[in-house]
C-alpha cells in the first residue's frame, strides 16, 4: 500500500474531512474544532492543535500538518517546510508562527510586537 499524502490543514480556515463516525467527530468538537453543515471544519486559535493531530492522524492513518500565515508579513506558511518544524511546539504556539524570510530579515523584536498586537485586538 502506497503511502498517502499528508493532509494539510490551513488555521482559521473551513476545510472538508471523509465521515469520521460519531466518537472522532465528538472527540474533535472537544478539542475545539468548529463544525458547520454548510461549510465543513474549522480549527480556530483557541482549539487544543496537539490533540487535533493526534485525533485526525489516527482516525485518517495519515500525518497532519497545518499552514498558517506568518503573524509579521502574512504570508502563507505551513510546518511541513518550516525551519523549525522538528523542534517549534507549534501546537502550543497556536500557530502564531513566523516564516523563514521574516525569521532571516526581522528581529524578535518585530515578532513580539505582533504577538502584543493579538493579544490586544489591535
Amino acid at each position: 500500500m502506497a503511502e498517502q499524502e499528508p493532509l494539510r490543514i490551513r488555521l482559521n480556515t473551513w476545510f472538508r474531512l471523509p465521515p469520521l463516525g460519531k466518537l472522532t467527530f465528538s472527540e474533535l468538537m472537544r478539542a475545539g474544532v468548529t463544525y458547520d453543515s454548510k461549510n465543513g471544519f474549522m480549527i480556530t486559535e483557541r482549539a487544543n492543535l496537539s490533540a487535533i493531530k493526534g485525533i485526525l492522524e489516527r482516525a485518517l492513518r495519515r500525518n497532519v500538518y497545518y499552514a498558517f500565515n506568518c503573524i509579521i508579513c502574512g504570508r502563507e506558511s505551513d510546518c511541513s517546510t518550516c525551519s523549525f518544524k522538528y523542534t517549534c511546539p507549534v501546537e502550543e504556539a497556536g500557530g502564531r508562527c513566523i516564516c523563514d524570510k521574516c525569521y532571516a530579515e526581522k528581529s524578535i523584536l518585530d515578532y513580539f510586537s505582533a504577538q502584543r498586537s493579538i493579544i490586544s485586538g489591535n
